[in-house]
């Protein structure tokens, strides 16, 4: 099942683990699940959170992460979270979903072995197809091997899995605290000092709404470094430009799908190198491009050519699908070929 995670019905903010379901795993997360574990245990088990209904509290942070989070009511708020973020436990949830997942690959087999169920003096056919299955579950399992890297690849694949889980709660967790409360920011500090010690690359910032976000890191690096250096200069020649470009800007900031983001941006694009050659038919091609722009080096030329065969067809109505892991590559490419057109000499091809 393929889920939106920009359904104007998530209220602006899909879940963590949606919106960035393929986030890259890198960092110290164990060092940092041992500081969110102590931290947060800290924070609800003294009279400081601002929350005067902690079992309240405890049961809405359920509701928010899709009960990734979920509580134990025969324990406080402040030793189950300490628990839920504990590496210790993190590995033990990792190796016992990699254990499911071998054994419902294990009955997957079995159940498609050929099963010889005749009954031998004093059997019932049901007891004879019980026997059958079991020797032929013995048979099997002697014969089964169990490729160690296969397991390993598993555990990765549940562990990035149970981080992605790990910081929408800790981010819903956040969302839901009183945000005019001085302990609150308190808390919002650490965590972003502890994401910035063991090498995580996410940050926190302040939605339209006035709540923590948080992001990869690589978003206010795609702010810095190129979007407050194109958007002034774009917005006083092509404001219409500009506004599409930060509308495509901020859809990705709120985690809407790489494919979206990337035909909205570079029609954007498209547009703008039609205005700035005044040939409404350009393309990025190597004939219009060759034309309009022929001092262009050949590998940006070709970069930009590829740039549009993400689109499918030249009408724009196929597409090929970007992975969401990609977007942001993307995304810096369409905005610096803006800045590359902008500061292209005005005497090109025909004009």
């Amino acid at each position: 099942m393929t889920i939106d995670s920009n359904d104007p019905r998530w209220g602006g903010c899909a879940p963590w683990f949606l919106r960035y379901i393929n986030h890259t795993i890198t960092g110290d997360w164990t060092t940092l699940f041992s500081r969110l574990s102590r931290r947060l245990e800290h924070h609800f088990r003294f009279p400081v959170s601002g929350v005067s209904h902690l079992e309240y509290f405890a049961t809405r942070l359920a509701t928010e992460s899709l009960l990734r989070f979920k509580y134990d009511a025969e324990r406080d708020l402040a030793t189950t979270l300490s628990i839920y973020f504990d590496p210790s436990h993190i590995d033990t949830e990792c190796g016992s979903r990699t254990m499911q997942e071998e054994s419902e690959q294990f009955q997957a087999e079995l159940n498609a072995l050929p099963l010889e169920a005749t009954p031998i003096a004093g059997e019932s056919p049901i007891e004879a197809a019980l026997r059958a299955y079991r020797v032929a579950a013995d048979a099997h399992l002697k014969e089964r091997v169990i490729d160690s890297a296969d397991r390993e690849s598993r555990k990765a694949a549940h562990y990035a899995t149970i981080v992605a889980e790990r910081i929408a709660v800790l981010e819903a967790l956040l969302r839901i605290l009183p945000s005019q409360h001085e302990p609150t920011a308190e808390l919002i500090h650490d965590v972003r000092r502890f994401f910035a010690e063991t090498g995580v690359i996410l940050d926190i910032k302040t939605d339209e709404s006035g709540l923590p976000i948080i992001i990869p890191l690589e978003e206010p690096l795609l702010q810095s470094t190129i979007i407050d250096g194109l958007l002034p200069r774009l917005s006083a020649r092509f404001p219409k430009r500009a506004r599409e470009l930060v509308d495509a800007y901020h859809e990705f900031l709120k985690g809407t799908d790489g494919d979206t983001v990337f035909l909205n941006a570079f029609k954007a694009l498209e547009e703008l190198a039609r205005e700035l050659t005044r040939d409404t038919s350009f393309l990025f091609d190597t004939s219009h491009l060759q034309k309009s722009f022929p001092l262009l080096h050949g590998t940006i030329r070709e970069t930009l050519i590829q740039l549009a065969g993400h689109r499918g067809d030249r009408a724009g109505h196929g597409k090929n699908v970007v992975p969401p892991h990609e977007i942001r590559y993307l995304l810096f490419t369409i905005c610096n070929a803006a800045l590359l057109m902008l500061d292209y000499p005005e005497s090109t091809g025909d004009n």
